[in-house]
């Protein structure tokens, strides 16, 4: 195979193994947990939160509601119990009842409207739940394909790498240097010639530099100097 040729497909080989490794890289990228996934996984612990939260202002209440039911019904048993003699303390003894009352209707009424606000946040949370149990569920499927593909990328790059060495080590090490050195300059070392012209800088190239360019030999263009090949 001419050099020419061999340097042409070595650099087909370049970036075929440069677009492997940027899939690969754009893969690995996806692997692990999603935004998505991490937001839904939030969103259930912050809904669960302020469940909780209500939950335990109702349990504050119900014990608040019992210790003024206790203290009423102690109080009511000492104003009609007929221990108590006085028209003044029975006087401020009913008073104290009463305040008593007051506190635990406040309390239940409070009460009522945490167990509906209850309701609703179990409502919300078992969304929350499903929303996650569902996205979990889609994340678990998409990894599981993420993670075929990047052994499919990774043993094609290997493939590819094999074939890249095969390449380069049927180039002589001068030409090698050459390419190399045009890669990292010029990005692509290696140009067809389309209609007599270099296909790196479109210029039309001499009749003297056509007839070389068919041995098959490197020959670099005079303008861009990039290495042609027919």
């Amino acid at each position: 195979m001419a050099q020419s040729k061999h340097l042409y497909e070595l650099q087909k080989s370049d970036l075929d193994i440069e677009m492997s490794q940027a899939a690969l890289r754009q893969l690995v990228g996806k692997l692990g947990e999603s935004q998505t996934l991490v937001e839904a996984r939030a969103g259930v612990e912050v809904e669960e939160a302020s469940l909780e939260k209500v939950r335990a202002e109702h349990r504050s209440l119900e014990e608040e509601a019992e210790v003024l039911a206790s203290r009423i019904k102690s109080e009511s048993e000492r104003l009609y119990g007929g221990k108590v003699k006085s028209p003044k303390e029975l006087s401020g003894i009913e008073q104290e009842v009463k305040a008593l009352k007051g506190k635990k209707r406040e309390r239940e009424d409070r009460l009522l409207e945490l167990m509906e606000q209850s309701d609703h946040m179990q409502m919300a949370v078992k969304e929350k739940r499903e929303r996650l149990r569902q996205v979990e569920e889609e994340w678990r499927e998409e990894q599981q394909q993420f993670a075929a593909e990047k052994t499919d990328l990774e043993e094609g790059l290997e493939s590819l790498e094999e074939r890249r060495q095969e390449l380069a080590g049927a180039v002589g090490a001068e030409e090698l240097r050459l390419y190399d050195t045009l890669r990292r300059s010029k990005g692509q070392a290696v140009v067809r010639i389309e209609l007599g012209r270099c296909q790196g800088c479109r210029l039309t190239l001499s009749v003297a530099e056509l007839q070389q360019a068919r041995t098959g030999k490197i020959m670099q263009c005079h303008s861009c100097g990039r290495i042609l090949y027919l």
